[in-house]
């Protein structure tokens, strides 16, 4: 069976996607791989949004006069989706 990672969003999805070995028992079900998921997903929200913070304050020093206003996270995650 091929694991369809193709639309899938996120690291830990990719992840749980790529751990899926053929012939080996699943050492978590389907159901306990969703809760595992979604207990990490807001510490990775939160890690995503302090690089993004990071990034977007060494993009402002490097670049201290202009007056562009940063996209929002709504826009970036259009570009991501």
């Amino acid at each position: 069976m091929a694991c369809q990672c193709i639309n899938a969003v996120g690291m830990l999805t990719i992840m749980a996607c790529n751990l899926q070995v053929k012939g080996v028992m699943p050492a978590v079900t389907a159901e306990q791989q969703a809760e595992l998921i979604d207990t990490a997903s807001p510490f990775q929200n939160a890690y995503l949004g302090a690089s993004l913070t990071r990034m977007s304050d060494a993009v402002t020093a490097a670049f201290p006069g202009t007056s562009r206003t940063l996209t929002s996270s709504a826009e970036l995650q259009k570009c991501i989706a």
